[in-house]
């Protein structure tokens, strides 16, 4: 992975998700970011920028949404931390096929 992003094992999914993955990092958002268009592309996804900090890959008609979370102690779902055991200064990267 990009940025050297580790598998964050413990999260809460998006609410709307049927399959997510994440990953946690400490490099700036900035260059992982570009990093994970270039990884999907070279994979044979089709890669579109939807705001500053989400993408949607798309290959085989199978949709994946990716998201960099840049402050993740902020994320709540259902009122909880959606990545709580996540250090300050650390982003985490949120793939989810809804």
């Amino acid at each position: 992975m990009p940025g050297d992003l580790v598998p964050l094992v413990h999260f809460i999914p998006p609410p709307a998700a049927s399959d997510s993955v994440s990953f946690v990092g400490g490099d700036p958002p900035d260059s992982v970011g570009p990093a994970l268009v270039s990884e999907l592309e070279r994979l044979g996804y089709e890669t579109s920028v939807t705001s500053s900090t989400t993408l949607r890959a798309t290959r085989e008609g199978i949709v994946v949404n990716v998201e960099v979370h840049t402050n993740p102690a902020a994320v709540l779902r259902g009122g909880v931390a959606a990545f709580s055991g996540v250090r300050e200064g650390q982003i985490v990267v949120e793939f989810w096929i809804a």
